[in-house]
Order: structure tokens, then C-alpha cells, then sequence
């Protein structure tokens, strides 16, 4: 699964209606607790509160909205304290990986780690966008977590990149990431040779390490990981404490970064 920018949901009242029930809810619950005493009234009086309650809220249709925006705003901060919490109890595996590259500034104020796959074309749209946060912030540092879904050859391209970070580095790692992330064709056996070529290495030693468990054991790493965290499709990124799923513009991450980085202070 690709993730592409998320559009407004367009509000529907029949759609929505357990949310308007919910949010219904939340407003009579914030009512003065006098108000909510109906344990004296007739069946004639409950009647008639309700046929006020009813022609109350035709008059103003406006309250069940705003009742559903605010039962949105209270699920999306329960999610995202989840989140954060979720993200914490596997920040070891997140920020401190030795498996996977890591650059940008290296002591930086904020970490972004993105999990992306080579074949996933959102992940190639946001490699310019990322290389120009980094570039233009200047304090932030960026790792990049392997999580190919989309096929084989996407598994292909990521243990070309694992087995080159385990061999030659760093520096090598990042030429060969950028090359198979514009990639277009086939991921074969050529695709190993340009890598090896860019990564100093021999391309036999290159094809052997592979396969090799080490390899396997970081890709089955990632993908534990991002189940974890709840992530299933590509771009997904985590931005300090945050969860950000699918492709974002350049002001988008920026805010979310500015965002972080006011939650931390």
C-alpha cells in the first residue's frame, strides 16, 4: 500500500450519524449537572424536553457540527498520545539503530525516521522534499528504515542497500540510495553492478551478502517494527514523537517539525 495526502472528509449527517450520536452525548454531558437531573419529570414532561431538544437543534444545526468536530479533536488527541506513547516504547529501535543509515545532522534537535520502499512512487516524489527540509532546517537527523512491501523487486533494491551499508558505510549507503530510489526498470542484476560500482565493492561479494541472515534479520527487524507502530504503507514517517503517515509537502513537514519541536521544550 501506497500512501498519498489524506482530503477532507466531507461531512455527511446519515455517514456520520454514530458520531453525531457520540458527540450529542459529549454535549449533554458538559451541561450543568442540575440540567441532567431528570429523575423527577413525567413521561409528559421527558416528551416534551425531547420535542424542545429536537426543534432546538433544527433551529441551530450548526451544534451537531461543531458536537462532531469536537468529538474528532478528542479521538485524534487520544490517537496521538497513543502514538507517542507507542513511539517511545520502541525508541531505541527507531533512533538508535546501528542498522540503518542515519545523516543529516548527526546531533541534531530532532530525528525523522522514514520507512519507505524503492518502488513506492511517493517515496520517490519525497526524496526531494526531504533532501530540501534537511538541507534548509539544518538541525534535524534523518534515518531511513528499509520497509519494502511492494514486491520482490522491492525486496531486492532494499537488501542491495542493507548489504552495501554493512559492507562500505555510510557514505556508500547514501549513493547507492539515491541511485535505486530514481531507479526505473527492472531491479536485476545490472541494478547490483551500478550498486557495487558506486559502493567500491565487488559485485559477487555484493550478490553473496545479500542473502546472507544479517541482511534478512534487519529487513524482519523493520517490518516488526512498523506492525508495531501501526504503519502499513509507504511513506511513513516518525517525526520526534510523532506519527506522520503518507506523502507530504515540504511546509507540511516543516510544520510538524516546528510542531515537535515546541512539544519538546
Amino acid at each position: 500500500m501506497n500512501w498519498a495526502g489524506k482530503s477532507p472528509a466531507i461531512f455527511h449527517p446519515l455517514r456520520h450519524l454514530p458520531a453525531v450520536a457520540a458527540a450529542l452525548a459529549i454535549l449533554l454531558s458538559t451541561a450543568p449537572s442540575t440540567a441532567m437531573d431528570f429523575s423527577g419529570m413525567t413521561d409528559s414532561e421527558r416528551t416534551d424536553l425531547g420535542h424542545e431538544i429536537r426543534r432546538y437543534i433544527l433551529e441551530n444545526p450548526e451544534i451537531v457540527l461543531e458536537a462532531v468536530l469536537k468529538l474528532q479533536q478528542q479521538e485524534e488527541m487520544a490517537e496521538a498520545e497513543q502514538g507517542r506513547a507507542q513511539i517511545d516504547l520502541f525508541s531505541s529501535e527507531l533512533f538508535d539503530d546501528k542498522n540503518s543509515w542515519s545523516g543529516g545532522n548527526l546531533n541534531g534537535d530532532i530525528t525523522m525516521v522514514e520507512f519507505f520502499d524503492y518502488r513506492c512512487g511517493f517515496c520517490r516524489r519525497s526524496q526531494d522534499i526531504i533532501d530540501e527540509l534537511i538541507a534548509s532546517d539544518g538541525n534535524i537527523r534523518l534515518v531511513l528504515k528499509e520497509f519494502p512491501i511492494l514486491g520482490e523487486d522491492s525486496e531486492f533494491a532494499s537488501r542491495i542497500a542493507v548489504s552495501v551499508l554493512q559492507l562500505a558505510g555510510r557514505p556508500a549507503y547514501k549513493r547507492v540510495h539515491d541511485m535505486l530510489i530514481t531507479h526505473r526498470g527492472a531491479f536485476d542484476q545490472e541494478v547490483i553492478v551500478e550498486a557495487a560500482e558506486l559502493a567500491g565493492l565487488s559485485p559477487e561479494i555484493l550478490s553473496e551478502q545479500m542473502y546472507e541472515d544479517s541482511a534478512t534479520g534487519i529487513l524482519t527487524a523493520n517490518h516488526t517494527l512498523a506492525l508495531e507502530l501501526g504503519i502499513n504503507g509507504t511513506p511513513a514517517y516518525v517525526i520526534g514523537g510523532r506519527l506522520v503517515n503518507g506523502f507530504n509537502e515540504l511546509e507540511q513537514l516543516r510544520d510538524v517539525v516546528a510542531e515537535e519541536r515546541v512539544w519538546q521544550n
